[in-house]
């Protein structure tokens, strides 16, 4: 069973070298279909919008869900590779700079909040 994966960035967010950054991941209950998201938590995208407004960050949203069905076990087990692909973006945005990494806030939602501390495990042990 596969995963599709979604990296979201608006046009105007993307200065990774001079701004922190909060990446942003939602649960296993979100669900993305091209361009549009469906969740049950309906505020994903304005958590992002919230950061924007209220800070000078970039907001990263990681939309994913599993092909074939979106059976919890299937989810369950794509987050080590959904996380693998994170820190791989991350990797590619940030470098080696620590004063980026220091600044860096992944958070998530249920499931995603899974996403998010294996993300954090794979930079920690690197």
């Amino acid at each position: 069973m596969g995963y599709a994966l979604n990296i979201e960035i608006p046009e105007n967010q993307q200065n990774f070298t001079e701004r922190p950054t909060v990446v942003l991941i939602h649960g296993w209950t979100g669900i993305w279909n091209m361009n549009q998201v469906i969740l049950n938590i309906p505020d994903f995208n304005m958590i992002g919008d919230e950061f924007i407004k209220s800070h000078d960050v970039n907001v990263v949203k990681i939309k994913w869900n599993v092909k074939g069905g979106n059976l919890y076990p299937y989810a369950a087990a794509a987050v080590p590779n959904i996380a693998k692909e994170v820190a791989e973006f991350l990797d590619a945005k940030l470098g080696k700079n620590p004063d980026l990494w220091q600044k860096l806030v992944v958070a998530g939602h249920s499931l995603g909040a899974h996403i998010a501390g294996e993300e954090i495990l794979i930079h920690t042990n690197k």
